[in-house]
């Protein structure tokens, strides 16, 4: 009886809307756990009485519009229900997989659900999420990792089949993981594909999301825009070719091949392949390549290992930190971010990027855990490789006020406050509760 309601109330909500443009409903709480709240996205041609495919997306920071809002349109061409978790975010797996299973559950309770249907997209920590969900129920169809891959702690296996798109931004500090996650499954027999965008660590723009879509479609016999897609590939290999980038060519020509041969005539990019392979350009450009990526792991390593010896495993957290330790590294990753060669200054934007970022997830989850003394040091070296970064400087006065650093505290909220921060954001944050009656702290925030 409720499922009848439920449909009888969308049909309502549809005709008053006509259609146009799709429904979103925002903060819908699960009936069985109201303490579990999601956004909600009707395509244009939803139709209560018919079952449709639905995709559950997994944001890192539970921003549960975001993408809703940036992938409504591909919702709309493809009927998809699309959906997000305002509880699912970076942190522990426990409570995301429970968020994003009652999400689930909630869905196929309101509506007619394609069971063979149910996909799963994640970005950098929720991509690493939605890889678990699938690993964990077969009840997913596919996965659509953008920005990064597996959890850390667990990879597919050839045992399951899981169709697998790997969507990463050519500046993303992922960008080699995925290329050795992507070559991974290859191996093992796993159906995958990677799509690479220009831009960073980000959701992809929506017309690679749509191309990820479409080769989840495709492994269960969708062919919508199969052509288009198609001409569109053989395009850009020839602009890649007339432009002598014979490596970036051949390995779009491998992946139109790859992808589509199974549902389209491919012998244009198959013998543009060939006669890429067969020309000395192609070859020094893939040895090169290869190097490039190389080295790129071989710096991330180190400076991994290092940064978990100094700062996330140190004994003495709160004297840990020391600009020294790292200024070897910032040399050597700018050295190669000022580089004439396109690969070499691509990795160095990726492994400055990386450079700031680990320590800054690393400072917040350090929050929650109360060990402020150790996510002081790590916004530290956050704020010595992003000193532009206005949350460096604002998670360092936090940290030095929850330790009872008044004159840190202060003197780093002027520096967050140059840097751009605005003043109200720090008068209500709590951390700053126990100096907001000091004169200093008002006149700094009232200047």
């Amino acid at each position: 009886m409720r499922n009848v309601i439920c449909i009888f109330l969308i049909g309502l909500i549809m005709k008053a809307h006509g259609q146009q443009p799709g429904i979103f409903i925002d903060s819908i709480k699960c009936d069985k756990d109201a303490t579990q709240t999601y956004s909600l996205y009707l395509p244009t041609g939803f139709q209560p009485s018919e079952s449709h495919k639905v995709m559950l997306f997994c944001d890192p920071a539970a921003r549960a519009r975001m993408p809703l809002k940036n992938y409504s349109g591909i919702a709309d061409q493809f009927n998809l229900i699309i959906a997000c978790s305002y509880n699912s975010r970076n942190g522990a797996f426990e409570p995301a997989v429970k968020a994003v299973n009652s999400m689930l559950s909630d869905i196929r309770q309101r509506y007619a659900v394609d069971t063979a249907g149910v996909y799963l997209a994640g970005f950098s920590g929720g991509a690493r999420l939605a890889t678990l969900l699938a690993m964990e129920n077969e009840i997913f169809a596919g996965v659509i990792a953008c920005g990064a891959s597996f959890p850390s702690h667990k990879k597919i296996m050839s045992e399951r089949r899981i169709p697998y798109v790997l969507v990463i931004g050519d500046t993303d500090m992922n960008f080699n993981e995925t290329f050795q996650s992507f070559t991974y499954l290859k191996q093992i027999g796993n159906p995958a594909t990677r799509i690479v965008f220009s831009g960073g660590h980000d959701w992809p723009p929506a017309g690679n999301f749509e191309e990820a879509v479409m080769w989840q479609f495709l492994q269960r016999g969708g062919t919508q825009n199969i052509k288009e897609v198609y001409q569109h590939a053989v395009t850009n290999i020839q602009s890649l070719i007339a432009h002598q980038q014979f490596y970036q060519a051949y390995l779009l020509a491998e992946k139109t091949t790859d992808d589509l041969a199974a549902h389209i005539d491919v012998r244009e990019a198959d013998s543009l392949k060939e006669m890429i392979s067969e020309d000395s350009k192609y070859l020094k450009q893939k040895k090169g390549w290869d190097k490039c990526m190389k080295t790129e792991a071989e710096l991330r390593e180190r400076f991994y290992d290092h940064y978990r010896n100094l700062l996330v495993d140190a004994p003495h957290p709160d004297t840990s930190y020391r600009d020294g330790d790292w200024v070897g590294f910032r040399q050597q990753f700018n050295r190669l971010h000022s580089s004439k060669d396109e690969c070499k200054r691509m990795s160095g934007v990726r492994l400055l990027d990386y450079a700031w970022r680990t320590p800054a997830e690393d400072s917040w989850r350090f929050i929650t855990f109360r060990d402020f003394a150790r996510a002081h040091s790590l916004a530290k070296l956050w704020a010595f490789f992003s000193p532009e970064n206005q949350y460096a400087w604002t998670t360092l006065a936090r940290t030095s006020a929850l330790q009872g650093k008044t004159n840190d505290a202060l003197k780093y909220i002027e520096l967050a406050l140059k840097k751009g921060v605005k003043k109200h954001v720090i008068i209500e944050d709590e951390s700053f509760a126990s100096i907001r009656h000091l004169e200093e702290f008002k006149k700094i925030v009232e200047d």
